[in-house]
């Protein structure tokens, strides 16, 4: 009945709390496809505990001819070195954004088969999937849920218009920091129904999938974990900073790529980091960041964070003023070291977390969620 089309990894972060909350509630009614033939998701834990739960999921599409081909093209990437020439990246590029392995004929087969009236996706899939996605679910007279994968966490300059939703029946935005259309707003195709992978409700999942425990210091080291770019961006592994960072005493450093990646699983940085986001935020003390909305997760764990807010593009967006004191906003390179090195006490960030998450009661959001759907299908 419901269906769930993943492409890149990390759209399973933003999507599987609200899977979870439908399957509680309509038992073997909602199901997982996968449409990115370039990675695989098996080893996900999350994966792994929602389909423990009797929620279906498919590499799509299935025993296709084409994708059992590229499948094992794909099996010989780990031969490929890691510092590979960029124009190996490009040529995945170009693969995840053109090669699609099925038509909008297959996929209608495969909707009407699993019996599904409501499609929930990432607006950010490339555009030519999208538009068989369109084009098949207007034929089956479906429904289809647009989402972003984040809650914005800071004021973010580009623009989401009508073109932006034009082919989705409703968009689900988790805040109204996102710069949105004014008539889109007032309109009944956005609903603002909170971040479901920041609720208070999912928090607690995902303690149970990763089994924390907590944590008996063993030195006197400050643990500090911290969200990476990647190479082209504003901060990589190989930033200035990171050096200096190591270069401090008593310090324990652990790093987190960033998971937005379209390349094959062996070529993705962050498929051999040694944590996944949850574990990396409850083992460190300090969380430094520029981008990710992680942070939320860290700040409602009680952890600090050091914003890199003067690595952020003015073209980007902004740190949101009337916040400023919620994290630790750096304006320069010597705020993180003058940070990291003084024990600085967590900031009071429960108003910026209302804003950003929409409640931090443990059942609202997921509830919010929950009967939107409902009514989707009577």
């Amino acid at each position: 009945m419901y269906l769930f089309i993943l492409d890149l990894s990390i759209e399973l972060e933003s999507a599987s709390p609200i899977i979870y909350k439908l399957n509680k509630h309509f038992k073997k009614k909602v199901s997982i496809c996968s449409i990115n033939f370039l990675q695989n998701h098996s080893n996900n834990k999350i994966l792994k505990f929602l389909t423990s739960n009797n929620i279906n999921f498919d590499e799509y599409p299935i025993k296709n001819y084409k994708y059992v081909f590229w499948k094992f093209i794909l099996f010989f990437t780990f031969l490929i070195p890691l510092k590979f020439p960029d124009k190996i990246r490009n040529y995945f590029r170009t693969l995840y954004t053109n090669k699609i392995l099925f038509d909008k004929e297959e996929l209608k087969n495969y909707l009407k088969k699993n019996e599904i009236k409501v499609i929930s996706m990432d607006t950010s899939i490339p555009k030519k999937k999208k538009n068989i996605i369109f084009k098949a679910s207007k034929e089956l007279k479906i429904k289809v849920v647009g989402y972003n994968t984040g809650p914005e966490i800071i004021y973010h300059t580009g623009q989401i218009n009508e073109k932006y939703l034009k082919n989705f029946d409703y968009y689900l935005e988790q805040n109204k920091i996102r710069n949105i259309l004014k008539s889109l707003v007032k309109g009944p195709k956005i609903k603002f129904l909170g971040s479901a992978r920041y609720s208070i409700e999912w928090m607690k999942i995902i303690d149970k999938i990763y089994n924390f425990k907590s944590k008996k210091p063993i030195n006197s080291c400050k643990n500090i974990g911290i969200f990476l770019t990647q190479d082209t961006q504003n901060f990589p592994l190989n930033h200035p900073l990171i050096k200096r960072l190591l270069e401090i005493k008593n310090l324990e450093l652990k790093f987190r790529n960033k998971p937005r990646d379209y390349m094959p699983n062996s070529l993705c940085n962050f498929y051999r980091d040694e944590m996944d986001t949850s574990e990396l935020i409850n083992w460190s003390d300090t969380i430094v960041s520029t981008q990710t909305s992680a942070i939320l997760e860290a700040l409602i764990k009680k952890k600090r964070v050091i914003f890199l807010g003067h690595l952020i593009p003015k073209s980007y967006g902004h740190w949101i003023k009337k916040y400023k004191n919620t994290v630790f906003l750096t304006k320069k390179d010597k705020d993180l070291i003058n940070f990291v090195k003084n024990n600085y006490k967590v900031k009071n960030n429960t108003k910026y977390l209302k804003i950003c998450v929409g409640s931090l009661k443990e059942n609202v959001i997921l509830n919010n969620y929950l009967g939107f759907y409902k009514k989707l299908v009577k």
